[in-house]
């Protein structure tokens, strides 16, 4: 058994909960706890930021995102 990169992270709201499409902004950080050796890290610690728009149909929600992660190695 082996363990991957631990990520850290929270979503914090750009927009009300109930807009047309919900905005949302998604800070990151992956630290380096797995095995390089297994490809199971990287070896480097890795802060990111994601933007996310939501549209919620009651049904399903529709969701998209872009976003960026450093990574030294």
């Amino acid at each position: 058994a082996a363990m991957g990169d631990i990520r850290l992270f929270g979503k914090f709201r750009l927009t009300e909960d109930d807009a047309a499409v919900a905005f949302s902004l998604i800070p990151e950080i992956r630290l380096p706890t797995g095995s390089s050796d297994q490809f199971l890290s990287d070896g480097s610690v890795s802060p990111g930021i994601t933007l996310a728009a939501e549209r919620d149909f009651d049904t399903f929600r529709v969701s998209a995102n872009i976003g960026y992660r450093y990574s030294s190695e």
